[in-house]
């Protein structure tokens, strides 16, 4: 977006202004204008008439200047994080469905954008993606990185020590995983993943393979998604202690924080209203409703 800076300076006043490419022309205009009055019907006094000028700016800098955002997304995490988000345009998940009602409600466009999970931190960083899904309970004491604002809380999400249930006594806490090999998704973040081994695979559907094949003896995944792929592969699974449980939030790039007000007003709505329970409880069935288990050559 090509964007203007107007400075101007006169008898110790300065006025500065940032403007859409789409008002030079009206610059252009009111520069001829003023330059071409000797007098006003103010009398010699050009910095009342530039202070005018300046006024009608603030007036119209919301029509002229409002820039057409469009906000670039990936909510597709590990592709395999059902119900919040599924590889199906007709059903494409919990987050995806509710995102798009939000850029709705707060009239912005939007973008979605599937990556993989490392290669969407990357482009979060460059700026080629404006916004993701994160909780601060994922980050180590609830920090996120710099760079970026949060959203009001959409929804709690809660991660689980999952593991086969014969080997549950040996995972009665959190303390549990210390030093040990857990299986984690690439790209997802852990707020204590510097006290143990992390085992990266591509989504929970493949930690709980890799459990079933006793590649590794305990994984981290939400409830939601470790039950979903659970029943899909027909392999029990133990939900053990918590691992980490908070709200997710939009978590925006710096420059766009003049949409959060638009955003939070539009998802808070919607929220009133009842929508987003509606989408999960639809979700929950159609998880419900779709399992049908795969055969034990398909583990």
């Amino acid at each position: 977006m090509s964007v203007l800076t107007l400075v101007y300076t006169e008898q110790n006043f300065t006025e500065s202004y940032t403007i859409n490419r789409k008002s030079t022309l009206f610059f252009e205009f009111i520069g001829i204008v003023g330059h071409s009055y000797n007098k006003t019907p103010f009398g010699n006094d050009m910095f009342t008439l530039h202070r005018l000028v300046f006024l009608l700016l603030l007036i119209n800098v919301s029509v002229l200047a409002a820039p057409d955002v469009r906000l670039k997304y990936d909510l597709s995490a590990s592709n395999g994080l059902i119900p919040y988000y599924n590889n199906d345009p007709d059903f494409p998940g919990i987050f995806p469905e509710f995102i798009h009602l939000v850029l709705k409600e707060a009239n912005i466009q939007g973008e979605s954008i599937v990556l993989p999970p490392a290669r969407t931190q990357l482009a979060l960083a460059r700026g080629e993606l404006d916004f993701d899904i994160i909780s601060p309970s994922w980050f180590k004491n609830h920090k996120i990185p710099k760079g970026f604002v949060l959203s009001d809380p959409l929804l709690k999400m809660t991660e689980h020590l999952i593991y086969l249930p014969q080997k549950e006594q040996f995972f009665t806490n959190n303390k549990s995983i210390l030093g040990q090999t857990v299986g984690t998704v690439r790209g997802y973040f852990y707020h204590d993943d510097d006290t143990f081994f992390r085992f990266d695979l591509i989504s929970e559907k493949e930690i709980i393979q890799a459990l079933y094949k006793e590649r590794i003896d305990v994984g981290i995944s939400g409830d939601l998604p470790a039950l979903f792929w659970s029943q899909k592969l027909n392999i029990p699974i133990q939900l053990g202690p918590i691992h980490s449980q908070g709200y997710v939030h939009i978590r925006l790039r710096d420059e766009h924080q003049h949409l959060l007000p638009q955003l939070n007003k539009a998802l808070n709505n919607l929220i009133e209203k009842g929508t987003l329970d509606v989408i999960v409880q639809r979700y929950l069935q159609i998880m419900a409703y779709s399992n049908t288990p795969q055969s034990t050559s398909e583990k």
